[in-house]
């Protein structure tokens, strides 16, 4: 029993030395895409490919409303074998529009979240890191990640400084 009491004390001991000498920074990623130039930019980029999209369906819808006027206004001047011929070629153009919408809709969030992850993990995680490497830091949690915190660890505008900098900026690599 003894022996399991003073393991329970050196263990706590330990713990109370070694957050002694824990350096924590936090971070506000809120903060960072909100006012950060190189978020707001993705941001402005990820909203041109949602309003060329939209545009784009839009205008397919437009194009399918006329074609489906013009189907109807053309029933009491063509034979109904016609009129079913033609009715399932609009069908088929209903589909394949659809299909190409849903498709250009997967591919374009595709490509904003491999956007979005080359910039957090090309971009935003190594100036973190420099920061913490220059701060001594041994732990850097998000703002969202904790209750309280000092306003001294608080590195969010040291983070959007560099990031807006440009500074660090790893090589692409090739795929």
């Amino acid at each position: 029993m003894k022996k399991l009491l003073l393991a329970a004390a050196l263990v706590a001991f330990a713990g109370s030395a070694m957050a002694q000498d824990l350096k924590v920074g936090v971070v506000d990623l809120a903060k960072v895409q909100e006012n950060s130039t190189v978020f707001r930019d993705f941001a402005k980029r990820r909203d041109a490919m949602l309003a060329e999209l939209r545009a784009e369906g839009e205008k397919a819808d437009r194009e399918l409303a006329a074609a489906q006027q013009k189907l109807m206004s053309e029933r009491a001047s063509v034979s109904e074998e016609e009129f079913n011929r033609r009715a399932t070629q609009f069908t088929e153009s209903v589909r394949t529009a659809q299909e190409r919408l849903v498709e250009r809709t997967r591919a374009m969030e595709e490509r904003a979240k491999k956007d979005f992850t080359e910039l957090t993990e090309g971009r935003l995680q190594p100036v973190i890191n420099t920061i913490a490497r220059s701060q001594n830091l041994n732990l850097v949690l998000t703002s969202a990640a904790v209750l309280h915190s000092d306003s001294s660890m608080d590195i969010t505008d040291q983070v959007i400084k560099q990031l807006d900098a440009g500074a660090p900026r790893p090589p692409r690599t090739r795929r």
